[in-house]
């Protein structure tokens, strides 16, 4: 999801991940791809965490 804040600055929100600081939507659209790519890698790898600490039993 993009955000626009009363500056007029772009934000990107994926869940409880969040990614500021874009000039204008055009930018946040272009970054939005690689953005999520990266929140679900990172979510894989903490998930990969869990289950390698065996917080998480059956996975």
């Amino acid at each position: 999801m993009a955000i626009v804040d009363d500056a007029g600055a772009c934000a990107l929100a994926y869940l409880s991940f969040k990614a500021d600081g874009f000039r204008s939507m055009g930018t946040a659209k272009s970054a939005a791809p690689d953005f999520a790519r990266c929140e679900l890698a990172r979510m894989s790898a903490m998930i990969a965490d869990l289950v390698s600490h065996r917080k998480i039993v059956g996975v």
